[in-house]
């Protein structure tokens, strides 16, 4: 799993969000929504809202990425990069999918399922499904992608959960499936990109799945691999004997482009160069509400920005009146509408209020700025006469830890900002070299890799939540979330594991994370898949 980084903002975009919201002229093509405290703020359009495609066309759909991905294998160990879910998403495809509207899982290469026991997952497989090869899906293919799973990705948010030796073929069309861990929304985790199936018989004449990654003519998804010419761009065409009739795919072709700079991704939409341009940094994208020749779209993906506290390694944030002192002396509605650009308010809970088993644990009354009862925490804590704490982020990061560094110089809080390259800050945060860190979980199921900061296994490799947090106590309320049979069971076992972090201040919730996609205007069927990936195989042209 990576670490989530905060995108940095810039003030401008929210003040330029404050103006409609007192009064000035409503953007075209914008609608305008009222928050509880009757501040009004303008939204853009969001994902998945527009209705499916029925019409095709020659064109070709050209997506700026933020960087090339090493690989298009997902599940290779450390090359998981965002850049090669998204463009294997489109050439793969996965046992079940997710409505990402209802959140329901639906049937997609897999036509039914029923647990066997808390361990087993038996799959009745589609019986019509080609790889591009022209070869039909088996059963072992199946197996074959989990077991290479299980050995590629043993360490990640997949593979560590699989038990190959209880796999097993039952006939011709059925499959069972092993885990190591009681997890009833494990079957969530099939819908994401990196238990997509791929043929067994193409991988081993590639050389081997490694090998395979770099000419991934292994799948059966929508579209098919055509073309990478290194740094430069990576071609699919339409898949024309794609399984699934009630898909039709507008674009002949996709072309993926890399440029780091966002600024430039929306100058290419602009200028016609590109159709999509993926992951503007939100208030970059605000600026753009106005611009008639682009359209931007806003939409959250069931993750929360996070300050985890150092208590293993800093003095200071092992004193739980400091820890308190900090969460008083933030003003966390300013924090929210600068992260979200204005498009969204303050977390009051550990989770997204998206997700099916939210639990709001503070009200609004209780994370009112105190900065007198900040102060008067940090002398009880023998730092009456200031106390000076070290952050850790990257670039993007530098923006947000401005804000909270004024707001913590009101209660004799002097923050020290510290930015790093990407290296630099993922050594530095597993290293614990930080006195207050910004962190994003994705959790939108109750997947086994839930709550993965708190993870008692994780404490050798993912050092942000590990020793420095779980007690027995948190890790067994941890895991009666991810062992209940469903979400309102899930609930009250959610409460009892907020209940211990707000006890023990052991972690303050900030706002929910966003995404901006910038796409030409008359662009529609912006659809997402799992951390708020694209799911690019979706986008058509309005007629």
């Amino acid at each position: 799993m990576k670490l989530k980084r905060l995108v940095g903002l810039s003030l401008a975009a929210v003040m330029a969000l404050s103006m409609v919201a007192c009064g000035g002229k409503e953007p075209e093509g914008v609608t305008v929504s009222s928050k509880e405290d009757d501040v009004t703020v303008a939204v853009g359009n969001t994902a998945n809202s527009d209705d499916q495609n029925t019409t095709k066309s020659d064109e070709t759909l050209v997506v700026a990425l933020p960087s090339e991905p090493s690989s298009m294998a997902p599940t290779l160990v450390g090359e998981s990069e965002n850049e090669s879910s998204i463009i294997s998403g489109a050439i793969m495809d996965t046992l079940v999918a997710q409505d990402q509207v209802t959140g329901e899982i639906v049937p997609n290469l897999a036509t039914e399922w029923e647990w066997v026991d808390d361990y087993r997952l038996q799959l009745k497989l589609r019986d019509d499904v080609k790889f591009t090869d022209g070869s039909l899906l088996t059963p072992e293919d199946v197996i074959y992608t989990f077991e290479t799973l299980a050995t590629q990705s043993g360490n990640n948010d997949g593979g560590k959960f699989l038990d190959s030796s209880k796999n097993e073929i039952v006939d011709e069309h059925t499959v069972i499936l092993g885990f190591n861990t009681i997890a009833p929304d494990m079957i969530t985790m099939l819908t994401w990109t990196p238990f997509s199936i791929f043929s067994q018989e193409e991988v081993e004449a590639c050389g081997g799945y490694e090998a395979a990654s770099d000419n991934p003519i292994i799948g059966c998804g929508r579209y098919k691999f055509k073309e990478w010419v290194q740094g430069q761009y990576v071609t699919l065409e339409r898949n024309e004997d794609y399984w699934n009739t009630d898909y039709t795919g507008y674009f002949k072709e996709i072309k993926f482009t890399f440029t780091q700079d966002a600024a430039s991704r929306e100058m290419a939409v602009e200028a016609g160069d590109a159709t999509v341009a993926y992951d503007i940094p939100i208030a970059q994208a605000s600026t753009f509400l106005n611009n008639n020749n682009v359209k931007t779209s806003f939409y959250s993906f069931g993750q929360v920005y996070h300050i985890w506290m150092n208590i293993r390694d800093s003095k200071a944030m092992a004193e739980v009146k400091v820890r308190e002192a900090i969460d008083k002396a933030l003003d966390y509605d300013a924090i929210a509408a600068y992260a979200t650009g204005g498009q969204a308010g303050q977390a009051l809970g550990y989770l997204d209020d998206k997700v099916p088993f939210y639990v709001q644990s503070y009200t609004k009354e209780e994370r009112a700025q105190d900065i007198e009862g900040a102060k008067a925490l940090l002398e009880e804590a023998g730092y009456g006469d200031g106390l000076t704490i070290r952050s850790l982020g990257t670039q993007d990061d530098e923006g947000l830890y401005t804000v909270m560094q004024a707001q913590l110089a009101q209660a004799g809080i002097t923050l020290e900002i510290n930015t790093v390259d990407i290296p630099t800050f993922v050594q530095g945060a597993n290293g614990g070299d930080y006195d207050i860190i910004l962190v994003g979980e994705y959790l939108d199921s109750r997947n086994p890799s839930a709550y993965v900061f708190f993870d008692q296994k994780s404490i050798d490799t993912f050092n942000i939540g590990g020793d420095k947090y779980t007690t027995d106590e948190i890790w067994g309320a941890v895991q009666d979330v991810i062992k209940a049979t469903d979400n309102d069971a899930a609930k009250e076992k959610v409460a009892t594991l907020e209940e211990i972090m707000k006890r023990d201040t052991l972690v303050l919730n900030l706002c929910p994370q966003l995404r901006a996609v910038i796409t030409q205007p008359d662009i529609k069927g912006l659809s997402t898949r799992e951390r708020g990936f694209i799911d690019v195989t979706g986008f058509y042209r309005a007629s």
